[in-house]
């Protein structure tokens, strides 16, 4: 789902900003399959005693990722060019979550422009059952432009586009205020939101 805001310009001309929310529903519409990530990424399942299970609940290796937003794992900051692909994670059961912080540093770059396109999804998504939410604070996600908040995702984007035509046509492109805030840092909440107990295996991948 496309979503977009703008940025007012002190002559009420408006830029652009396109935040990209790719939803998933029942895994049918996700641009990924059930395969590892290539390069470099370790794609690799672990599972601890050969995937047995304790009370009915399958037994992963605990990568430990942080399970709270009050703790999350820092994923540090992102540059424009950078990237940045966190460990494999499990979710074993429904309802458990992984959460994670990431930075994309403001460049303070001329009429607003953040610097870069900064870009979350996930790289690996075994059996299509993991989605994550993109919040601003521990408590509120993100906008994505049309009212709704940056949930039950497959990948994110944040685009400073400042592309409209009013404004490149009278050569005021001096950009003073912002609709939607410049997204840094940001928490990433990782869930599973579908399937039965396993070890499926998730990696997200942060690009600017």
């Amino acid at each position: 789902m496309a979503a977009v805001g703008r940025l007012r310009a002190l002559a009420l001309f408006a830029a652009i900003i396109a935040a990209g929310c790719a939803q998933g529903s029942d895994g049918s519409d996700s641009r990924r399959g059930d395969g590892g990530p290539s390069g470099t990424r370790d794609g690799s399942i672990r599972r601890d005693g050969g995937g047995g299970r304790d009370g009915g609940t399958p037994t992963c290796s605990d990568e430990g990722h942080g399970n709270a937003c009050e703790a999350p794992t820092d994923l540090g900051s992102v540059d424009p060019g950078g990237e940045v692909t966190s460990m494999v994670g499990y979710l074993p059961t429904a309802g458990a979550e992984d959460w994670f912080l990431v930075g994309f540093p403001s460049l303070g770059m001329p009429n607003m422009a953040g610097g870069g396109e900064p870009r979350i999804e996930l790289s690996m998504n075994q059996g299509e059952v993991f989605r994550f939410e993109v919040r601003s604070t521990c408590s509120a996600t993100v906008a994505c432009g049309d009212g709704a908040g940056a949930r039950d995702l497959l990948s994110w984007s944040f685009v400073d586009d400042q592309s409209a035509t009013e404004a490149e046509a009278s050569g005021d492109m001096d950009y003073s205020t912002r609709d939607q805030p410049w997204p840094s840092p940001v928490y990433v909440r990782v869930y599973r939101a579908l399937g039965g107990a396993d070890c499926s295996a998730y990696q997200l991948t942060v690009t600017r």
